[in-house]
């Protein structure tokens, strides 16, 4: 069968195209790494004002990097932010940015000094701060509060330990023997009036004989 070179060539453009729409589920399925890894929520973009203070009334505590776009140390730190995101340790926090060219006014109502400047919030209230694209004090600060709402939101134990008894019981004291109980009056016996002791019987006198 003969095919020409333009046939040749819309038939090669179908079948890149047939590739390029190729599942990433489907090559995942071939791929080990692909599997182990898990797709966190990325980054949240906070737009304007009433964004930023429904952020940071949550329960649930909450990280801002606050940045901007004339930042040289922003762009440096804003991808080790992002890491330490996806992190399975820290996923008790929600990650966000605000960019303060567009948000001045969500800037001074934190009272942001320093660019970049991250902070924690959580029902309203600043928790935790770390100021400048410092990778270390980041990273500690993010643990913190992670460990902390983890901590929180873990079930109390409260199932006290049994008393063991002890080896040998202590004995039980013997009760006292009560006395006999006493005879009612209407039954007493009377008891008897001793005997006077009789007194010995005289001698007989003996009789005197005279002599002749």
């Amino acid at each position: 069968m003969f095919t020409s070179s333009t046939g040749l060539a819309h038939q090669s453009s179908r079948a890149r195209k047939r590739v390029l729409s190729f599942p990433l589920t489907s090559l995942c399925a071939f791929s080990p790494p692909c599997l182990q890894y898990q797709f966190t929520m990325p980054v949240e973009v906070i737009a304007d004002f009433p964004g930023f203070m429904k952020a940071i009334n949550s329960e649930t505590p909450i990280i801002i990097d606050f940045w901007a776009p004339w930042c040289g140390p922003c762009k440096i730190i804003t991808p080790i932010f992002e890491k330490l995101s996806d992190k399975p340790e820290n996923a008790a926090l929600k990650f966000y940015k605000l960019d303060t060219e567009e948000n001045e006014r969500a800037m001074i109502e934190a009272g942001v000094r320093v660019m970049p400047s991250f902070m924690v919030f959580q029902n309203g209230n600043k928790i935790g701060e770390s100021a400048g694209a410092l990778p270390t004090p980041l990273a500690a600060l993010i643990a913190k509060h992670a460990k902390a709402d983890a901590a929180a939101a873990a079930p109390a134990t409260t199932d006290a330990p049994a008393a063991t008894p002890a080896d040998t019981p202590a004995p039980t004291a013997t009760p006292a023997e009560a006395p006999a109980p006493a005879a009612p009056a209407g039954d007493a016996v009377p008891t008897p009036e001793p005997t006077p002791a009789t007194a010995p019987a005289a001698a007989a006198p003996v009789p005197t004989v005279e002599k002749l």
